[in-house]
Formats: C-alpha cells, sequence, structure tokens
C-alpha cells in the first residue's frame, strides 16, 4: 500500500472535481444530505478560493485511488488557517491516510507562515488530533494547534 499526498495549486485541476465529489459524497454519508445538483457552484468556489490563494486543498490518494481529501481555509493577514472537510472513503479508513492527510495540511500551514490552526472535530477524530499536537480550545468541539 503506497499513499500519496498532493496538494492542488491549480484552479484548473481536475483534481478539484475530485475532492467536489469526496465532499458531497462526505456530506451524504455523515449527515444524508444530499446536495449533488450544487457540484458546480462548488467547484466555482473551490477553483476561485485556490486562484485567490485563501484555500488549499489535498488529495490522497492508495495505490493510485483516490482515497481521501482535505483542505485549509487560509486567513494569510492573520497567519491562521481552518483545516476543513479532512474525509477518508470507508475502504481506506485506519491506514493512516487521515494521518497522512492531516501532516501534510499541517506542515503546508506552517511553510506558509501561519503561526496557528484550528478544526472542528467529533468524537470518532479527537484521538487522531490529539496524538499530533491539537488541543482543545474553550469553544466545545473547536480544536487548536499552535507553531512553537
Amino acid at each position: 500500500m503506497i499513499t500519496t499526498i498532493h496538494s492542488i495549486a491549480s484552479q484548473v485541476s481536475n483534481d478539484v472535481e475530485t475532492i467536489t465529489s469526496l465532499m458531497m459524497e462526505a456530506l451524504l454519508e455523515d449527515s444524508g444530505i444530499d446536495i449533488s445538483n450544487k457540484i458546480e457552484q462548488y467547484n466555482y468556489i473551490y477553483r476561485l478560493g485556490i486562484s485567490c490563494q485563501s484555500l488549499m486543498m489535498f488529495l490522497a490518494k492508495v495505490d493510485n485511488v483516490v482515497a481521501g481529501c482535505a483542505m485549509i481555509q487560509l486567513k494569510a493577514s492573520e497567519k491562521t488557517g481552518m483545516i476543513e472537510n479532512v474525509f477518508v472513503r470507508e475502504p481506506f479508513r485506519r491506514m493512516g491516510v487521515a494521518t497522512s492527510l492531516m501532516v501534510n495540511a499541517m506542515n503546508e500551514g506552517w511553510l506558509l507562515g501561519l503561526n496557528r490552526m484550528w478544526l472542528e472535530c467529533n468524537e470518532m477524530s479527537i484521538n487522531l488530533y490529539s496524538k499530533l499536537g491539537w488541543k482543545y480550545s474553550e469553544c466545545g468541539s473547536t480544536m487548536e494547534i499552535y507553531r512553537d
């Protein structure tokens, strides 16, 4: 099993559509909401975010099969970012894909000069984020990590 992670730097990349489809899949799986009729709107929003350098996207593949994705919403002027939409398809869970996505997203954030990143999490993901150095904030389900 070979897991590869690459960041999506081009707004014209076909990977934008792949990540949009994964987001739709995650939303349907997590909450039963089907917003597939809005896929073009999301493709546009994601491409715009990439072109404005306010969004970074990461795509994970295992043996060249799409396994998961993650994003960082950037607030460069504040040197902060929110990691969101970390999703791994069912057959690839418990194989280290989410960890690889998180480590890559965090490293890219630090390389961009971010001093703080945050995310919202659920009970299932607390252990993963804690192992990577994330701490609970005072805002319920939010976790934060600061650069030392």
